[in-house]
């Protein structure tokens, strides 16, 4: 069980009273987005639903369900453990390399579909107040190794 600590969010501003949890169009741009059916994957997360469960379903399940989880979620503060689960898959680098030697392999985890949903409506609320430094090289597109080596010798 992850609980967020009981402080001052930004996403107080979001939802000003726990009445506004159950009534009326989402709170906040606390809306779970509509994924285009290109966007989807064929992966099964723990939980057993893909993209798919999401895009082809009922309207009522991404717009209304979604949405008062992710407020639940908002102003309780908890998150369900099973958000943090996921499962490692380890993929061999190339075809042509040594399947035997695990320096061959990397890892990428399957997380829960809904999970994922979540952190998008997360980002998308508060993508204004995410700054990252300039020195961030890591995990950024167009930016890498390279340009860490360029900045520590320049």
């Amino acid at each position: 069980m992850h609980v967020i600590p009981q402080k001052s969010y930004v996403c107080d501003s979001y939802i000003t009273d726990k009445k506004s949890l159950y009534a009326g169009p989402p709170v906040g741009g606390m809306h779970p987005p509509i994924l285009p059916p290109g966007s989807a994957t064929e992966a099964v997360g723990l939980d057993g639903l893909m993209a798919e469960h999401l895009v082809f379903s009922h309207p009522i399940v991404c717009v209304l369900l979604l949405s008062l989880l992710f407020r639940f979620i908002v102003v309780h503060r908890f998150v369900p453990d099973d958000f943090g689960a996921g499962l490692v898959i380890p993929l061999l680098n190339s075809e042509n390399l040594d399947s035997t030697v695990s320096d061959n392999y990397r890892a990428i985890t399957i997380s829960p579909c809904v999970s994922k949903v979540f952190e998008m409506c997360l980002i998308d609320c508060f993508q204004y107040w995410l700054v990252v430094d300039e020195l961030q090289f890591g995990f950024r597109k167009g930016r890498g190794c390279r340009d860490a080596i360029f900045t520590l010798q320049g």
